[in-house]
């Protein structure tokens, strides 16, 4: 038991400008819409700006949010348009800029150039673990990252030499460490 108060743990919480995404909750159906007016639509209705937000090139016939987040919104417009459709959608995201406006797309944002290499700041890299089929790098804090910016990374270990587009970034801070986690696509990016 620990009966000093400078010896219990510490934790802080932090919430990104993007909070209004996942507090604003929309409950609207769509006849023949397409899902990049539906998720501007969901983007307009939390409050902040609409930045970049790019066609599938499809029309739903009925979409129905029945009270979920706004960003829950674009995660539903994607499987629709993978399962309907069979369009690949795994390099979307949405995601707010450097801007504050919020953007949905397979467009990457623009950002420091990141280099994440064994021996350097590689800490970790895991192979996709979850439904999604995302891999994660754990390396130290790189502040101005973002998701959907482009890293270039190198594991010897693993045999990969690559540019990818992090589709979830994470930053953690605790007594001890500051850590970035990037998710990203294990097929890269092509230039």
């Amino acid at each position: 038991k620990i009966d000093c108060l400078a010896c219990q743990p510490l934790g802080i919480g932090a919430v990104g400008l993007e909070k209004p995404l996942s507090m604003t909750l929309i409950r609207q159906s769509w006849i023949n819409e397409s899902p990049e007016a539906i998720i501007r639509a969901a983007i307009a209705q939390s409050g902040l700006p609409v930045g970049r937000v790019d066609s599938p090139g499809v029309v739903f016939p009925r979409f129905v949010a029945s009270n979920i987040p706004a960003a829950q919104v674009a995660v539903q417009c994607e499987a629709t348009c993978l399962r309907a459709f069979g369009i690949d959608m795994s390099r979307w995201a949405l995601w707010m800029d450097h801007e504050g406006k919020v953007n949905w797309g397979d467009f990457d944002e623009q950002g420091p150039e990141v280099n994440i290499a064994t021996g350097g700041a590689l800490i970790a890299h895991l192979p996709a673990g979850d439904a999604a089929g995302l891999n994660r790098v754990e390396t130290f804090l790189i502040p101005r990252f973002r998701d959907s910016m482009v890293f270039s990374l190198k594991d010897v270990r693993r045999g990969i030499d690559g540019q990818f587009r992090a589709q979830i970034v994470r930053h953690l801070f605790t007594l001890d460490t500051a850590r970035t986690l990037i998710w990203y696509h294990p097929q890269g990016v092509e230039y």
